[in-house]
């Protein structure tokens, strides 16, 4: 039984501000300039980032910024240099340039829209580094701000509900991106955003038909506006979704058209690894192990130190498995302690995440025999998910069946019947929507 979890797969932000605010969204800087030196080097790395030309970007923001005359120049140099950064994948030095750009952008004016958008970024970063509480406390700040009706505050509401999508904390990031789309009424990147996050939220939470309704207008819109990543993001989505109610047909054309554009943008890594990943939780539920494998294995490639990246543990999941199933089981066991391990660290040993993982850990444990170690580790599991809410989630479904083996396997056919009856209550619900 391949895990059929959620793939965590952050970032997508960064797609969306580095592509519709490139350089803050400010004005050319004109060679006319007082300080012509900094003006000419500003102006040529804009040109180069507004074209994807990241490398010589660089370059040029990186040799004007000595050049740059006051507080406000070299806010604007500071913050070109992280969002170029940030563009080539080097998330922490582009981290610390913003910090730098943001105290000195609420300097100038605090709630001005330099200093909002900047913020929103850096707290984004700080999720994409592992930061998680201190992301939501930034975004959080941004939101709260921010004027009520205002772009900036829309984006950092996207922002903070992606961050909780993440942390399968999906009833709490829907009124959030609802939120988002009243402030989004034109069919533009940030309203595209809002609606990848509701659907992906919807869909996780076992609405499937109404996720699919948000994704389809977010493909839609993504195109109509030739935003290739929002359209990837929106086809990876709806590829999950399509796997989470067995159609594997549709979910493997939907990722695989999105797999080649991740693949070609430098800052979507970690979306590609995903991807790669739901094509592997696909070809496992269809019995293809050599080609689940295969895919897992790139997408730990990506991830580096896949031993602390919470963002592996589903492939360590998964590989888990199928080790299991060929009856590996002490090296099962590693890979699925090391992706609770890197959930527990990354989320909170009570959290969403962490159980999800431990359900994999019990069903290893099944597999190998070990069913008291399995039972406990099931309970433990199912009382996180129903003290967290998210008992009726889609990716539980998996865990009550396993339970009742284990439970059936202990002759606990009384209790066993019980969370039968959760299991078909649960189906019956999914089934009707």
């Amino acid at each position: 039984m391949i895990h059929t979890g959620r793939v965590i797969t952050p970032n997508a932000l960064l797609a969306i501000l580095l592509v519709a605010f490139p350089v803050l969204a400010q004005e050319r800087p004109q060679p006319e300039s007082p300080n012509s030196s900094w003006a000419v080097l500003h102006g040529r790395g804009y040109t180069a980032f507004a074209s994807g030309r990241y490398a010589d970007a660089l370059t040029d923001f990186k040799a004007s910024l000595p050049l740059a005359a006051g507080p406000e120049q070299r806010a604007m140099t500071l913050s070109d240099f992280g969002y170029t950064l940030a563009e080539l994948g080097r998330a922490a030095e582009a981290l610390e340039q913003l910090e730098q750009a943001l105290a000195l952008w609420r300097g100038v004016d605090p709630a001005g829209h330099p200093a909002l958008q900047v913020a929103t970024t850096v707290g984004i970063l700080q999720r994409t580094l592992g930061n998680f509480r201190e992301s939501e406390q930034t975004l959080r700040a941004v939101a709260d701000s921010a004027r009520r009706d205002s772009s900036d505050r829309a984006l950092a509401l996207v922002a903070l509900g992606d961050l909780m999508n993440e942390q399968d904390r999906f009833i709490e990031a829907r009124p959030v991106f609802e939120a988002a789309l009243k402030l989004s009424p034109e069919r533009d990147r940030t309203r595209a955003a809002a609606l990848i996050g509701l659907g992906d939220a919807q869909s996780n939470g076992g609405q499937f038909q109404p996720g699919i309704v948000q994704l389809r207008e977010a493909l839609a819109i993504s195109r109509e506006i030739n935003v290739s990543e929002l359209e990837a993001l929106a086809l990876r989505d709806l590829g999950n979704t399509y796997a989470e109610m067995g159609d594997f047909a549709s979910a493997q054309t939907m990722l695989r058209r999105a797999l080649p554009i991740f693949e070609a943008a430098p800052g979507m890594r970690i979306q590609y690894a995903g991807t790669l990943v739901s094509l592997g939780v696909i070809y496992g539920a269809e019995d293809k192990l050599g080609l689940a494998e295969d895919g897992f294995a790139r997408a730990l490639k990506v991830y580096g130190d896949a031993s602390a990246n919470p963002r592996s543990a589903l492939a360590l999941q998964n590989l888990a498995m199928i080790r299991a199933q060929q009856k590996r089981f002490a090296e099962a066991e590693d890979l699925a302690r090391r992706a609770h391990s890197a959930l527990k660290s990354a989320f909170g040993e009570t959290s969403a995440p962490a159980a999800h993982a431990l359900g994999t850990l019990a069903r290893v444990e099944e597999k190998a025999g070990n069913l008291e170690q399995s039972e406990h580790d099931y309970s433990r599991a199912l009382a996180i998910l129903r003290d967290d809410g998210v008992l009726g989630s889609a990716s539980v479904s998996g865990i009550l069946s396993g339970y009742v083996t284990v439970l059936r396997k202990l002759h606990r056919r009384h209790e066993a019947r019980v969370v039968e009856q959760q299991l078909k209550a649960f189906r019956n619900t999914g089934d009707s929507q």
